[in-house]
């Protein structure tokens, strides 16, 4: 999940109700403060996928994937 509002991730973060560890990390997006929200902590990719998988149907909407932490930094450097 990635918003404007740092606030709004922290909302999204405690309602919901995810069953694994998260953060955030803040970068930029067109001009602009990005707040992207992640997880950590899951020992595989076919454990993280599983762990998506079992996520409620309003924040599958949301269209989560799978990442390793080691892109991370590319990941951020992107957006920037």
């Amino acid at each position: 999940m990635g918003s404007r509002s740092e606030q709004g991730v922290i909302d999204f973060q405690e309602g919901a109700e995810l069953p694994f560890a998260s953060g955030f990390f803040e970068t930029r997006y067109q001009g602009g403060p990005w707040f992207v929200a992640v997880t950590s902590g899951l020992s595989s990719r076919e454990v993280a996928n599983a762990s998506l998988a079992s996520l409620c149907p309003a924040i599958l909407e949301l269209r989560p994937w799978v990442r390793p932490a080691s892109q991370l930094p590319s990941l951020i450097k992107r957006l920037r």
